[in-house]
């Protein structure tokens, strides 16, 4: 009796570190009705659906299976030990499901939120979230202007972000498929204003139905590949621009640049003049579809082609021969041959 006596005045702690309650059988009514149990001590933290968070049961007259020496309290009072408590129980929100801890879906603080999500159920039960200094913040902003509120909000925020190095997703996805699920559900737009932040806390709530996104690192090897995908490129079109020029080079310096064409030799013309004419023409139409090809793609490759006239050589001392013909040879009344030696 004495010990039941002790424990009523001074009741034990539970598994949750709390001094637990004391659980008498109910009185009233027929003796042959009530339960009869002995009172014992139990958890005197209750979930939303009445159960007890940690599963703590002892007996009134039972032993202080918990309960802290005088050296214990002395030291945790003294700040030189923490309280001699090894069993603490797991978070729970308030819909009475185990919490997450890590960055709030507000982005305001480092805690504890409700762990819900669409992927094991129909939709979110809560939106509990709570930080260290957390009551203190909502009392804060309501004592702030509009203006005020939005400005701090967005500071901590980037703070919270660069601290624990969030990760947060990438444009493409924020904007594409998550605005799309997010115009779904709530059937309008986020403001113009707070889109990006409307839709990073989208996000949040229903991070599992979207991939993880990548780590600051990760982001950064993934830039690192696609430059040296791009300077690859650039070179290997870089290579293939000189190549044609070198061929167009080639084939301009291949080219006659002085005929001699005799009298007797005029059916043979096609295969000296008229064939020196008809590369010309490819060349200047390969350089033109090049120079197209580069306005095209907006770039300058730095190559001026100048097509300067040649003057015919003709030979001190020895005339020019016109040949006329009355057969229509393609190359108009008359030619002029220059370097033909005068007979």
């Amino acid at each position: 009796m004495a010990a039941a006596r002790r424990h009523r005045k001074d009741p034990p702690l539970c598994h949750c570190g709390v001094h637990a309650t004391l659980v008498v059988p109910p009185r009233g009514g027929s003796p042959s009705g009530r339960p009869k149990y002995s009172p014992f001590f139990r958890c005197s933290i209750n979930m939303m659906d009445g159960w007890p968070v940690c599963q703590f049961n002892e007996y009134v007259q039972g032993p202080w299976s918990v309960w802290p020496s005088d050296e214990e309290v002395g030291a945790y009072e003294a700040g030189q030990a923490p309280w001699p408590c090894t069993k603490y129980p797991e978070k729970r929100c308030k819909c009475g499901i185990l919490a997450e801890r890590g960055v709030v879906p507000s982005e305001l603080g480092y805690g504890w939120y409700c762990d819900n999500g669409n992927a094991f159920w129909e939709g979110r039960t809560c939106d509990w979230e709570w930080f260290s200094g957390h009551d203190e913040l909502v009392a804060r902003f309501r004592r702030l202007g509009q203006r005020d509120k939005e400005r701090e909000t967005r500071e901590l925020r980037d703070k919270i972000r660069n601290k624990y190095d969030v990760t947060l997703p990438d444009d493409e996805l924020l904007f594409g498929t998550i605005l799309d699920e997010y115009i779904k559900e709530n059937r309008c737009r986020p403001p113009i204003l707070e889109a990006h932040d409307t839709l990073i806390k989208y996000w949040r709530l229903n991070r599992i139905l979207y991939p993880r996104p990548l780590f600051k690192d990760e982001r950064a090897e993934k830039q690192r590949k696609l430059e040296e995908e791009r300077h690859l490129e650039r070179q290997v079109q870089d290579r293939a621009r000189e190549a044609q020029l070198e061929a167009v080079r080639a084939l301009v310096g291949d080219l006659p640049c002085n005929m001699t064409i005799r009298k007797g030799a005029l059916e043979r013309s096609s295969d000296g003049f008229v064939g020196m004419r008809e590369a010309q023409r490819e060349a200047v139409r390969a350089l033109g579809s090049i120079l197209r090809k580069e306005k095209d793609k907006g770039k300058s490759t730095g190559l001026h082609v100048t097509f300067a006239p040649v003057e015919p050589a003709v030979n001190k001392g020895k005339g020019v021969v016109v040949i006329s013909s009355d057969e229509d040879d393609g190359w108009g009344d008359d030619e002029v041959l220059s370097g033909c030696e005068s007979d």
